[in-house]
């Protein structure tokens, strides 16, 4: 994109944004400034938007990966941590997808207990923070490329 359509459409995004600081329009904002490489601005709006939407798992995702470009790697463990708690609320969905794939060939059994032990790892409402960092099995993206695909 042409940054003078770029910066119509960042002209747009901030007066919306301000007139709505509750819009989901934010992640647009932030996308915007990140494209004309002003990461300073779109990481501020990021985590005034955090104020509004603490739950937005993609907006967490994004705003670590800016502090990361910016080398604030504690900042961005902070916050994958963060959204590690948020999943951890959410455990059930994985016993659900591990009992509706199993019984399915050894293939997807196999895809089943990787997501039973998932949940069973998610204790409570927290995540424990040593364990979030531990290495994930290498087929694990396969397994989310293969639940896709059922």
């Amino acid at each position: 994109m042409d940054n003078g359509k770029l910066n119509c459409e960042l002209s747009l995004f901030e007066a919306w944004v301000a007139e709505n600081p509750s819009s989901q329009f934010f992640v647009e904002l932030a996308c915007a400034y990140q494209e004309l490489n002003r990461i300073p601005e779109a990481i501020a709006v990021m985590e005034r938007a955090m104020g509004f939407h603490p739950q937005h798992l993609k907006a967490r995702l994004m705003l670590a990966r800016m502090y990361r470009r910016t080398g604030q790697e504690e900042k961005a463990r902070n916050i994958l941590i963060q959204a590690l708690s948020i999943i951890a609320r959410q455990k059930q969905i994985f016993y659900e997808l591990a009992d509706l794939v199993s019984g399915h060939g050894p293939e997807l059994e196999d895809m089943a207990q990787t997501l039973d032990r998932l949940a069973r790892s998610l204790s409570g409402d927290e995540l424990n923070p040593a364990a979030a960092f531990r290495p994930i099995p290498a087929y694990l993206q396969s397994v989310l490329e293969r639940l896709e695909s059922l």
